[in-house]
């Protein structure tokens, strides 16, 4: 098909968007988590072809399957082979008309970046509107294999979503994106001195304050007049820690103060932490403390 018009538009901002394309749905994605700029699917499908489409988000598919097998794509009018093993991928940017035909049944994790994401990404570190990704029919990159299997479950997990987390994994792919895959020539800035002594003070009181909210890194940055990806890198290097770390100190320091009350329920404790009930209150605390907060109050 020539005309862009005529082909199906992909849009992971709406759920169950593959249905489009795929012949079984995703077996689990991140819609639920109520995830920004990053869109994560797992699924199963067997031997198919697609219909031709475009995709309005940059897609890195992360290949889990046991044993090779055969993909064949048309990337915006050039067809490509090759043979996939499990940990490797393929990046389709956004708006490239695409078509595939899979032969053999395969497991895979999709990663959705949207195009807004890496230009703001790319903009703080080069003078440019917006930046070009070039497609790739096979890839074996371990950094985005280890991402994807981490992104993976968080999206099967029950715990409450670390958005902090998601953002700060969400920002080292788009920057590694920017710097191999990539027309434009990145040089990520080396900061010495980090963030100024009253900037440090307002990003502290506002983590404080908001503690029982699902805090993110944009909002923390914002606080202070930043952009995320500067944010994130000056205050790792004020704290040595980076955001998504220093907010789960907090939440266990204060957690721990708070247990030492015994008038106040463990499902209270949970909300002034930002757990919407008490089971996700006790995951987080023995995941992090190796035991439960009750056998941590009967300790004290």
């Amino acid at each position: 098909m020539s005309s862009k018009t005529r082909l199906i538009r992909v849009d992971f901002a709406t759920e169950n968007s593959l249905s489009l394309i795929l012949p079984r749905p995703s077996l689990v994605s991140s819609h639920q988590k109520g995830w920004n700029d990053i869109y994560v699917e797992y699924l199963y499908q067997p031997t198919h072809e697609t219909p031709e489409h475009y995709l309005k988000q940059h897609v890195l598919c992360i290949m889990n399957a046991y044993h090779p097998f055969k993909i064949e794509r048309k990337l915006d009018d050039c067809f490509h082979s090759s043979w996939i093993e499990s940990h490797g991928g393929f990046l389709v940017p956004a708006y490239m008309p695409h078509q595939v035909w899979m032969h053999g049944d395969a497991e895979y994790i999709v990663l959705c970046f949207e195009p807004e994401f890496i230009n703001r990404t790319a903009g703080e570190l080069v003078n440019t509107d917006s930046v070009e990704i070039i497609p790739q029919s096979q890839f074996h990159d371990p950094l985005i294999h280890s991402i994807g299997l981490m992104l993976k479950a968080e999206i099967e997990s029950s715990e409450m979503s670390n958005r902090l987390y998601i953002e700060a994994a969400a920002n080292m792919l788009a920057l590694h994106l920017l710097q191999k895959y990539s027309t434009q020539k990145l040089t990520i800035r080396k900061y010495q001195d980090g963030l100024s002594n009253s900037q440090l003070r307002r990003t502290l009181e506002y983590i404080n304050d908001h503690l029982a909210e699902d805090l993110s890194i944009d909002a923390i940055a914002s606080s202070v007049g930043m952009s995320m990806s500067h944010f994130s890198r000056l205050f790792k290097q004020s704290i040595g820690v980076a955001p998504w770390q220093y907010v789960m100190q907090r939440r266990l320091e204060i957690a721990k103060q708070l247990l030492a009350m015994p008038e106040l329920s463990l499902s209270s404790i949970g909300m002034r932490l930002g757990f919407e009930y008490q089971g996700q209150f006790t995951t987080f605390f023995r995941k992090h403390m190796g035991i439960t907060p009750s056998t941590y109050r009967k300790s004290l």
